[in-house]
């Protein structure tokens, strides 16, 4: 069963309210063709039915002073009335209610509603019946004939399936149809909420994976310093006690989305700290102002710089890393370079570069690309593409 709800039984969602809960037709709060639905419907007919039906007893009293014609007056308004508006949703509600495939409800509810007014066709004409032999009405004078016969039977005959088909349910199927479509849509944006929801749970796991694994290199690289070089260590400490305390705020308030300024501000915070720790490391952070503000993934950047740090400044005599970043059209271009000995056959990615293959994938569905390679230079080269407007 296609619909808003998961329950015919249960209100729909707000989004398709459309009577308050106080007002008289409130029974609209619920799925078409449901039970509560139906019983909310039925109990505001027998109101106006029964309070129509008493004004034309009453009236049939008054001028004849007959309780059995007046009797008879309300019984043929209150019961033939009842039929033509509920006979079809009742039987559109047993469809519904039995939970059958889709198309088979959609079809059962319109043959249900047809047969409806069908009953209700059969009960008018013997409550309309009953209501003239109470009243005793002659029969007109001089009845039509001929051609004026037979328009003033197909006019007659419409306006009653037109009377019919609205008061006997098909203003409900309109409804229905709407419930269908609004609530497919309505389920799709749940279904892409709650994938938005798994997917930052994710990331925030992977963030929380990287964050360890960066403090935890910073803090070895601090430690191999205490023994051999004293002052080094003591300004390591400084660096990373300072980048520390810039960035571990931002990333915890951040949680999972970020902007490319301020994994910049990040990158060049740890650039300075390793400076400290490898005397011989220079660096370069090229990059427009005006890209500040495009989002871009936490950590994967530092990811990045960490890997040229680790397999292409620390084995090398030169100790050079570039940090450069574009735009190519809607494409966001980052690059890293090194100029150490490059990758070697076989080589892993470790933990780092794993998380951020998963991060791409995670938030750009196979959008973004990430390629890493030797340089014709020497050194190697690490650089991500990634869609600007595609989220």
């Amino acid at each position: 069963m296609i619909g808003p709800t998961a329950s015919l039984d249960e209100p729909l969602p707000e989004a398709f309210l459309r009577r308050s809960s106080r007002s008289f037709a409130s029974y609209q709060n619920f799925p078409a063709f449901s039970w509560p639905w139906l019983r909310g419907r039925t109990l505001v007919a027998v109101v106006a039915l029964g309070a129509f039906g008493f004004l034309n007893a009453l009236g049939r009293y008054a001028s004849t002073q007959d309780v059995t014609s007046a009797v008879v007056i309300f019984a043929g308004v209150f019961f033939g009335g009842l039929t033509l508006v509920s006979a079809g949703p009742a039987l559109a509600t047993l469809v519904r209610t039995r939970a059958m495939a889709p198309q088979k409800e959609l079809w059962g509810i319109r043959i249900a509603l047809v047969a409806g007014v069908a009953i209700s066709f059969g009960a008018d004409m013997l409550a309309s019946a009953i209501v003239e032999d109470a009243l005793e009405r002659p029969e007109p004078a001089h009845p039509p004939e001929g051609m004026n016969a037979a328009l003033m039977l197909v006019a007659n005959v419409a306006i009653l399936l037109f009377i019919y088909g609205m008061l006997g349910g098909f203003l409900a199927y309109r409804r229905y149809r709407e419930e269908l479509v609004e609530g497919k849509r309505w389920q799709e944006i749940q279904d892409l909420r709650d994938a938005n929801r798994d997917l930052d749970l994710r990331l925030s796991i992977l963030q929380a994976q990287l964050e360890p694994h960066f403090l935890f290199n910073a803090l070895a690289s601090v430690r191999s310093l205490i023994t051999v070089d004293p002052a080094s260590a003591a300004s390591a400490l400084d660096a990373l006690t300072s980048y520390f305390r810039a960035t571990i705020p931002r990333l915890r308030e951040s949680d999972v989305e970020s902007t490319l300024g301020q994994q910049l501000e990040m990158v060049e915070s740890y650039l300075e700290v390793m400076s400290v720790r490898i005397e011989r490391l220079n660096y370069a952070i090229e990059a427009d102002d005006s890209l500040g503000l495009i989002e871009f993934p936490p950590l994967l950047l530092l990811t990045l710089v960490e890997n040229a740090i680790v397999h292409g400044v620390r084995p090398a005599m030169a100790a050079r890393v570039d940090v450069r970043v574009a735009m190519e059209g809607d494409e966001l271009i980052v690059s890293v370079a090194d100029e150490g000995p490059g990758l070697r056959e076989g080589g892993g990615g470790g933990v780092g570069l794993a998380n951020l293959h998963r991060q791409l994938a995670l938030r750009y569905r196979g959008q973004a690309k990430f390629s890493l390679q030797n340089r014709p230079e020497g050194g190697a080269i690490a650089e991500l593409r990634i869609p600007v407007d595609s989220r």
